[in-house]
Parts: structure tokens; C-alpha cells; sequence
């Protein structure tokens, strides 16, 4: 159901496609038919939505080529990713880029960026680890928002970490930055998330002065590690203006209360 938290932490063994599932091989895909679902897939490629409820579940989606491995043209309604194994064997630019979508229950790996988005996307229940780059110098994002608005991420597992296992110091687990329109009205809830230069951005775009953020809301979430830092290079959190909402997180090693 949409949104719900997990009842316990999304991890490598209780997301992506579900054991037991058969799979059918596939190239490429493009989807051009409302209502198509795509179920028990291993689709060797990548996924372009251009149809209004579309559903992709139960299905491995691997990329070694472009930049992303699911995204829609068109502006489509009503997307729904579920219990997928999203990721790239090489560490290609992006898993996930979309608008008005639902996304649950997936891994999602060796990305340098694993969902880009923005309007109306209801993100909650995956696992994301094992962050890859495609340049010399990547910037590395769990979930990355730069345009729109009401948006809900909830109860997702963060870890920054590379393909070594060793945590990333570059970029966030969770991204908000204002780089092609406002943001208004995002609730970030009850994810464990750690690791980046700062684990969460809220943030104006400095392309974009004018840009604002708004309506955030940021409850309930555990943040690897322990203070000062945890496992991220410079702090928790790093905002310009103040977070609308700020309530309830803590550090995982110890309960800690995190302040913004």
C-alpha cells in the first residue's frame, strides 16, 4: 500500500525480486501501451515508460550501457516499480529518472546516482548500496530531487557505500537541491541513511539563486554511525534555510537526537 513504512529494515535479502521467481530474458524495452505490466523479466538494457500505469515488477533490469536503466518520456502517470533488482555491472549514471511514480520494495546498485526525480513520487521500502561512478571525479546520490513537488520518501535503507564495501564521502543519501525549479512539499520519513560529504542536502541550487525550497518535512530517520559525523565526511545534515520540520531522527549506534 502507498505510503506505508516497512516493518523492518529493507535489505539485499528482502528486496528485489522475490525468491522463486522465473525469468524471462529480454533486450531493451519501450512501453507505449497504457496499463502494460512488465512481471518476471531480466531485461538485458533498460526501460523507457511512455504510457500513463505502467507497472514494472518482479523483474531484473541491468544495464551496461547509457544512463539510465528505467526512465519515462512523455511526463506518464501512475508508474509503479516494484520488487525489482535494479543496477548496472559497469556503474552507469542513473537506476531510477522519473516523475508520478510509485517505487517499492526494489535493490538498487552500482549506480553512480540510484533514483532521480522529482513531482508526485511516493518512494518507500528499497535497499540501495554499492555505489559505482562513471567519471573521475562522480558525485554520488541515494535519491536526488532537483524540481517539483510532493514527493514522499519513506523507509528506505541508504548505505553510501562502494562495490569494496567502504563508505563514500562524496555527495548525499538523500539530495534535495533546487537546481531546475522550487520544491515544495517533501516528506523524508523514517529511512536509515549514511555515509556522503553530508548524508542529507536541503539545499539552494547556487546556478539558481532564486530557487526555494519549501514544506519539508524530515521525522523519524537513523543516521549510521554516532555524532559528531557518523559515517558521512562533514555531518548529517547540511541546509540553507531551515528545515520546516526536523523532528525525531537520531543516530543509529545509540539513539542519539540529531539536530539540523
Amino acid at each position: 500500500t502507498s505510503p506505508t513504512l516497512p516493518s523492518v529494515k529493507p535489505t539485499a535479502a528482502n528486496t528485489g525480486v522475490p525468491t522463486g521467481t522465473t525469468l524471462t530474458a529480454s533486450g531493451s524495452i519501450t512501453v507505449s501501451t497504457p496499463g502494460t505490466v512488465i512481471d518476471g523479466k531480466d531485461v538485458t538494457g533498460s526501460i523507457t515508460v511512455n504510457a500513463n500505469n505502467v507497472t514494472i515488477k518482479n523483474s531484473k533490469i541491468h544495464t551496461s550501457g547509457g544512463f539510465w536503466a528505467i526512465k519515462t518520456d512523455g511526463n506518464p502517470t501512475g508508474t509503479k516499480i516494484i520488487n525489482n533488482d535494479i543496477y548496472s555491472p559497469s556503474g552507469f549514471y542513473t537506476g531510477i529518472t522519473l516523475d508520478n511514480v510509485f517505487i517499492c520494495g526494489n535493490y538498487i546498485h552500482g549506480f553512480e546516482n540510484m533514483i532521480t526525480g522529482g513531482d508526485n513520487m511516493i518512494v518507500q521500502a528499497n535497499y540501495m548500496d554499492k555505489f559505482a561512478g562513471t567519471t573521475s571525479s562522480p558525485h554520488f546520490d541515494g535519491i536526488e530531487i532537483y524540481w517539483g513537488n510532493n514527493s514522499k520518501i519513506w523507509g528506505n535503507n541508504i548505505l553510501m557505500k562502494d562495490v569494496n564495501g567502504n563508505w563514500l564521502g562524496d555527495t548525499g543519501a538523500i539530495n534535495l537541491t533546487t537546481e531546475n525549479s522550487n520544491i515544495d512539499n517533501v516528506d523524508i520519513r523514517g529511512n536509515w541513511i549514511g555515509g556522503g560529504s553530508y548524508t542529507l542536502y536541503v539545499v539552494r541550487s547556487t546556478d539558481h539563486p532564486a530557487n526555494r525550497y519549501t514544506n519539508i518535512s524530515v521525522i523519524n530517520n537513523r543516521w549510521y554511525g554516532s555524532a559528531p559525523k557518523g559515517y558521512a565526511m562533514w555531518g548529517p545534515v547540511s541546509s540553507d534555510d531551515p528545515i520546516t520540520t526536523f523532528t525525531g531522527n537520531v543516530w543509529d549506534d545509540n539513539n542519539q537526537a540529531i539536530g539540523q
